[in-house]
């Protein structure tokens, strides 16, 4: 079979700290991270895939970064998208809501234009309307309402009352309620974790910090220019500490963003980012 680079594969070359050099392939078909040797990266670079072992060739096929040249990838990624949606139980709603355009941050990656916006009474309401005809006119048996911004604790008190009027509407309707958030974690103490997992029946938050102070405060400052590594940190470290950290009812999840001159690693990075991806060696 003639194989070919797929078009959403991904390869990096970088040092580390000790000056060995790291090649990452990154597969965007399969969302796989492989760790493989300078002789396989070159064959790669190269285009001698019939060089490669057996065994290598396999994993690199399996990940779908090796493809067959005939295989027009966008179309097979549809299809393969297509297949998993119509695999997917549909007895779940999903609603996603941004409560706020607001961010205390100022991340220099972020696409967002920030404002102090907030949900009004009356967006709250075209919500509830729109949760109850979806819940109407299929049956459901789990709502999930997914929480965004901006910054959504900013909102809080419009994320409050939207909560309450979210969960008389899945008692009527008589479906499970679970929500999830993601938060830049400026302001989420100990107390208000509590609340989300209580409360709102949040089961996962998700935060992210870009590595250590030192990197993460490159890219991720306040809107006065501050570091914010520091207090989100505090506040990571007081809820896992507390007794009501409950991973099982509400887990908190570390999102990484790494970019190019990261890279050089320091330790701490090198170490953070291999626990988050599923790294393997390709011999």
């Amino acid at each position: 079979m003639e194989l070919k680079i797929s078009k959403y594969a991904f390869l990096t070359k970088r040092k580390q700290a000790n000056n060995q050099a790291v090649c990452l392939l990154f597969s965007g078909r399969t969302a796989k991270n492989i760790v493989v040797s300078d002789r396989v990266n070159s064959l790669l670079e190269k285009g001698k895939y019939d060089e490669l072992s057996t065994e290598v060739r396999n994993i690199l096929v399996n990940n779908k970064i090796l493809v067959p040249t005939s295989e027009d990838e966008l179309s097979e990624v549809n299809k393969e998208n297509e297949k998993a949606l119509d695999s997917m139980p549909h007895d779940r709603l999903y609603i996603s809501v941004q409560t706020t355009a607001y961010c205390q941050l100022a991340c220099d990656y972020c696409g967002q234009e920030h404002s102090k916006m907030v949900l009004n009474n009356n967006t709250i309401d075209a919500i509830i309307c729109r949760v109850r005809k979806k819940l109407g006119d299929h049956p459901y048996k789990k709502l999930e309402l997914g929480w965004f911004g901006g910054e959504p604790l900013y909102a809080l008190i419009q994320m409050r009352l939207l909560n309450v009027k979210i969960q008389k509407l899945a008692e009527e309707a008589k479906v499970s309620y679970i929500g999830h958030i993601t938060t830049n974690g400026y302001v989420l103490t100990t107390a208000l974790y509590k609340e989300l997992k209580n409360d709102f029946n949040v089961h996962r938050i998700e935060i992210t910090l870009d590595g250590s102070a030192e990197y993460h405060d490159r890219r991720r400052f306040t809107v006065n220019g501050k570091g914010s590594f520091e207090r989100i940190f505090k506040n990571l470290v007081s809820i896992v500490a507390s007794p009501e950290y409950n991973p099982k009812d509400c887990a908190i999840s570390i999102r990484c963003n790494v970019r190019a001159d990261a890279l050089s690693f320091s330790k701490y990075i090198s170490l953070y980012i291999i626990n988050i991806i599923h790294l393997y060696t390709v011999i």
